[in-house]
């Protein structure tokens, strides 16, 4: 199992009523966050913790939302989350444990960058467009 999926402030599975911004690091936990459904993080470190929290919690692998989504109020499905620091940050910390990262992502631009940092799994990948798919070959990521 990957744990509780790992999304940016107003990224897919960011499910937050707006009654809860700002969110205080180290401070109350959102529903969905409670119930182990998702964990937000907006930094290089905090992405280290929440890989690391769903580790401990015995995932075998991680999953983050490197992308937008249809389910989530807040995320168009064309928009890019994580910085390519966020994403490297996630994957050394997974891999530091023997294990990998997958990442949600349905455009180009999301898909490429978490290539990039080290993900092996790309999650969806619906709106990729031939050169992509072609590097995702290259790479011998799994789709």
């Amino acid at each position: 199992p990957s744990g509780a999926m790992i999304t940016i402030t107003s990224g897919h599975g960011d499910f937050r009523q707006l009654s809860e911004l700002p969110r205080t690091i180290g401070g109350h936990k959102s529903r969905m966050e409670q119930i182990g459904g998702s964990m937000v993080a907006d930094s290089p470190d905090e992405v280290r913790l929440r890989v690391r929290e769903q580790l401990m919690l015995g995932a075998s692998q991680i999953k983050l939302t490197a992308g937008g989504g249809v389910s989530s109020p807040f995320s168009p499905v064309d928009v890019s989350t994580f910085t390519l620091e966020e994403l490297r940050a996630a994957v050394e910390a997974a891999e530091n444990w023997g294990t990998y990262v997958t990442a949600h992502a349905f455009t180009p631009v999301a898909i490429r960058r978490s290539i990039d940092a080290g993900v092996k799994v790309i999650e969806h990948g619906f709106l990729m467009d031939d050169s992509t798919a072609q590097l995702i070959a290259e790479k011998d990521i799994w789709l």
